[in-house]
């Protein structure tokens, strides 16, 4: 089966999780966004991505999935978010994701994050910093990449492609 991961990222944590998946997989083709609009209409499965600002979903990802709509629903899909805010997962999946998009879809997930100010510009930089500095004392952790989750959601591209091979 052709596989294919497509991602949007702003400072790289998608992309680097896109990587992780793509070593776990046998011959996946990885597209970046922002490079190029990828044709899938001739791969089996589609593993869409996207990092998480302020709640929204990346403008690349949300564009690419509404101009896939279609296709999308009619092929053995996959998404993955990358957000710091975990308790928020579910209503990011929720008011970013059409609802015939998350029920088409085969397994939906998100990967955590990363806090990489070196790789942040202007405001959201600024906001991040101000956040950091009046919970300095508070027991708010650092978003970190969620191993275990990469790892669950190629098992289940894995096995997907097994039972429709």
């Amino acid at each position: 089966m052709k596989k294919i991961i497509v991602y949007a990222t702003k400072t790289g944590t998608t992309q680097k999780c896109a990587e992780m998946i793509s070593k776990r997989l046998n011959d996946v083709k990885i597209i970046d966004l922002s490079n190029e609009t990828p044709d899938i209409s001739s791969f089996d499965i589609i593993v869409v991505a996207g990092s998480v600002r302020m709640g929204l979903l990346n403008k690349r990802t949300r564009k690419f999935i509404k101009e896939n709509k279609a296709l999308l629903k009619d092929k053995k899909t996959f998404y993955f978010i990358c957000n710091g805010m975990l308790d928020q997962t579910q209503d990011i999946i929720k008011n970013n994701f059409d609802l015939n998009i998350i029920e088409s879809a085969e397994y939906i997930d998100t990967f955590g994050g990363e806090l990489r100010l070196d790789k942040i510009k202007g405001l959201d930089k600024l906001i991040i910093k101000m956040v950091l500095k009046s919970n300095k004392n508070s027991k708010i952790t650092e978003p970190k990449i969620l191993i275990k989750n990469i790892e669950k959601f190629a098992d289940k591209i894995n096995e997907c492609e097994r039972k429709y091979k």
